[in-house]
């Protein structure tokens, strides 16, 4: 009997195990909507933002236009504390065809993080260099000269046909008139080992994971994101209420990790038109 009862036991703990497995690998069912057919793509034009939603507790908004060959995936983001927190962290772009969590074909943008630091000692020589009396200006925060120099790394691509360096045509990243950060990535449907014709859905996640360096001196749309010094608590505690939950709203929204499921050739239901509709009127702006 007590075999029988451990027996039990150990098929429930594995039975347990395996749904929190997959439960954590699924994409919540809320962030469903279509994209776009390409004979839609002129009533979208490239300076509108027609068709654009925001990905989930994130500042980064998406559109996704699709042909039976390949999908093409632009993602903006105009808040300067959020541009800066991806063009120091480095942004990936998952495709995954099960409509899951899987992050075994994508794009990976370069951070400009190391360049940014070789930058900084090299500024930091020379002002040893300078009369103790001179006093130089705080460096201001310029998106555009880092895009820049991420430009000149190039991203890596991995599919099925393995890891190597993509090419301007499957990734495009720049500031528009707007001074928001775009990036516009070409992902062909075989590349994922499926049929642009056949498959239904695919799920679509954008990760910019937070890195411990940090940036001395730094201005300009707001600090560099790192994970909280625990010699901060004390400190952190004496601000006002209001400052800290400002804070902590800010931060929630860094490292972005947000996925969504695009519907390809499968019809949305009524509740997800209603739900996308609703999303779509958000101010796109904030």
């Amino acid at each position: 009997m007590n075999i029988r009862k451990n027996i039990t036991g150990l098929i429930l703990l594995v039975a347990l195990i395996t749904f929190h497995s997959c439960k954590s690998t699924m994409v919540t069912p809320g962030t469903v909507r279509s994209s776009y057919p390409v004979e839609k793509q002129s009533a979208m034009r490239s300076d509108s933002l027609q068709g654009f939603t925001f990905m989930p507790d994130s500042l980064v908004k998406t559109r996704s236009i699709h042909n039976a060959d390949s999908i093409l995936f632009e993602i903006r983001i105009s808040n300067p504390l959020a541009i800066r927190s991806v063009i120091i962290n480095g942004m990936s772009v998952f495709f995954d065809p099960e409509a899951r969590k899987n992050q075994k074909f994508g794009v990976s943008i370069p951070a400009a993080r190391a360049e940014m630091l070789r930058r900084q000692e090299a500024s930091n020589g020379e002002k040893k260099a300078q009369p103790a009396d001179t006093l130089e200006p705080a460096p201001i925060f310029d998106p555009s000269q880092w895009v820049e120099a991420i430009r000149m790394r190039e991203a890596v691509l991995t599919d099925t046909k393995g890891t190597r360096f993509a090419g301007e045509e499957a990734v495009k990243l720049f500031l528009d008139d707007n001074n928001e950060l775009v990036y516009q990535i070409r992902f062909a449907f075989d590349q994922m080992g499926v049929s642009g014709e056949e498959v239904q859905r695919i799920s679509i996640g954008i990760v910019s994971q937070l890195h411990q360096a940090q940036l001395a001196g730094s201005q300009g749309g707001g600090g560099v994101a790192t994970r909280p010094n625990i010699s901060d608590r004390d400190r952190n505690r004496q601000q006002p209420r209001q400052a800290a939950q400002q804070k902590s709203s800010n931060l929630r929204l860094i490292p972005v990790e947000a996925w969504q499921v695009l519907l390809i050739n499968e019809e949305p239901t009524e509740e997800q038109n209603e739900a996308n509709d609703s999303s779509d009127t958000d101010d796109v702006y904030r």
